[in-house]
């Protein structure tokens, strides 16, 4: 039995593949912040906001604090330490980072759809429509040795592809026939995933929270993260001045803190929509979405009011 953080618990046989799947369900949480990679061997000196350990085949990825560009470092042989131009910075970067046995993935920030590099001989870094963009966008992605899965953003469903049999079959209790997943973590034969909760009044977003204590009703938010107790969440509160809608003052104060991270004096939680331990391109993006509305639509009575709840 493996006790973790959030009470989760995993039990197998075998605890080396439960492990790596039950803390693989915790990592798929956003991050709660930003700081220096730790690590035991070659670890390079950066600061970042998400890390991801491949399986035992000797290569990590991160994503850097401040630019969302993805670094990664070790074993190479299959390119999974190569991430390409569309989230290493130079065209793109990433909100969400995940790293296999030869392979990587990541969610693209400024799109939501899955990149994967590395070694594709199950099809397992070639996501499908449903989550690359073309059909459907991710709000989570965990990889394996030879499969690959994401929960899709919007309706919560788990989409998986790679390897042909069971690991990448996820059940109609997740896959949005009968059900809905809020986290998804991925082992090397096997898959596991947290079933959402059923809501009687519904759940817009699909992000697992019911809409009655859902701090933003249309922007998919799992970790209901809400800096500053209004009772909207950072990533649907763009409005800094608290003025009732999102305008020019609020783009001004946004431009002032561009740049800043966690552990920065001038860092400003409240401003950091996406939670990724940085103030970036990405909240930008999140402000011209929102420009113009009013905070929110948050399903919390007490919205508006602080502290809330």
């Amino acid at each position: 039995m493996l006790r973790l953080a959030g009470g989760l618990r995993c039990r197998a046989v075998d605890l080396r593949p439960a492990f790596a799947a039950c803390v693989g369900l915790l990592a798929g949480s956003p991050a709660a912040g930003s700081g220096p990679v730790v690590g035991w061997g070659p670890v390079p000196m950066i600061t970042a906001s998400a890390i991801a350990v491949g399986f035992n085949h000797n290569h990590s990825c991160a994503i850097q604090a401040g630019t969302g560009a993805v670094v990664c470092w070790g074993r190479n042989v299959s390119g999974q330490a190569t991430p390409p131009p569309s989230v290493d910075g130079a065209t793109g970067t990433a909100s969400a980072i995940a790293a296999g046995g030869f392979h990587s993935c990541a969610i693209q920030a400024a799109t939501g759809a899955v990149v994967c590099w590395g070694n594709d001989s199950w099809g397992q870094a070639t996501p499908p429509p449903p989550v690359n963009g073309a059909a459907g966008m991710a709000r989570a992605i965990a990889v394996g040795v030879a499969h690959s899965c994401a929960i899709q953003a919007g309706t919560g469903a788990v989409v998986c592809w790679g390897f042909p049999n069971g690991p990448a079959m996820p059940p109609p209790s997740v896959d949005g026939t009968a059900g809905t997943a809020s986290a998804i973590a991925v082992g090397d034969l096997h898959t596991l995933a947290i079933r959402s909760q059923v809501c009687a009044d519904g759940d817009s977003d699909g992000d697992g929270v019911c809409d009655a204590s859902d701090n933003c009703l249309v922007d998919a938010n799992s970790d209901q993260r809400d800096t500053n107790l209004d009772g909207y969440g950072n990533l649907c509160d763009l409005d800094a001045d608290q003025s009732g809608a999102v305008g020019g003052a609020d783009a001004n104060a946004l431009r002032m803190a561009f740049g800043f991270v966690v552990g920065d004096p001038h860092y400003d939680p409240d401003l950091d929509s996406d939670g990724n331990g940085a103030v970036d391109g990405s909240d930008f993006s999140n402000l011209r979405s929102h420009f113009g509305k009013a905070p929110g639509p948050s399903g919390l009575a007490c919205a508006g009011t602080i502290p809330c709840p």
